[in-house]
């Protein structure tokens, strides 16, 4: 292939062109005579090598014509691989569309679980953690109630204790003022 050329279909575009302009050039037998230079020209073997030419000439032919024929055949072939090619691509294709959304929802599915197994967890840690906090909120509030109902009880047994200790001091007191009332 040379530079000009856009691959394999420019090569057979060219070769097609040349084997219809071969085709189409008139026979080499019935070419116009040669503008006689002189009959040195024929006794030189003039029409000898026209004849050679011509013969090799329809040789070349003969052979674009089978090499024309065979790249024809190859491309046909080619064709026929790239539209197997294309319509297997497409199969594949559509049967990679048809298996996409179960793999993506297996994928999903795995890490969902994966997800909802720690979320589950997490809610599970909360709720003792929580029952937990209510137990040892219930604990000190029966402590603390405990410890509040024994200070009321002893606050009160205080006071009794009080009232009558300064109860027996006042009557102690008065009892001494009366001996002292006495006395004189």
């Amino acid at each position: 292939m040379d530079s000009g050329s856009t691959g394999p279909t420019g090569l057979l575009d060219r070769l097609r062109a040349q084997r219809e302009s071969i085709n189409t050039a008139a026979p080499i037998d019935d070419e116009p005579a040669m503008p006689s230079r002189g009959d040195s020209e024929s006794s030189f073997g003039g029409g000898m090598s026209s004849q050679r030419s011509g013969s090799g000439d329809s040789e070349a032919v003969r052979q674009f014509e089978g090499r024309l024929q065979k790249l024809e055949a190859e491309s046909e072939v080619l064709q026929k691989r790239i539209e197997t090619s294309e319509s297997n691509g497409r199969a594949t294709i559509a049967e990679l569309r048809g298996e996409i959304p179960g793999l993506i929802a297996g994928e999903v599915g795995k890490h969902i679980g994966a997800t909802t197994d720690a979320v589950n967890e997490a809610v599970s840690r909360v709720t003792r953690l929580e029952t937990d906090f209510t137990r040892e909120r219930e604990r000190w509030s029966t402590i603390v109630t405990s410890f509040d109902h024994r200070l009321d009880h002893r606050l009160r047994s205080f006071r009794q204790d009080v009232t009558v200790m300064l109860a027996g001091i006042s009557v102690l007191v008065l009892a001494m003022l009366l001996l002292l009332l006495m006395r004189r």
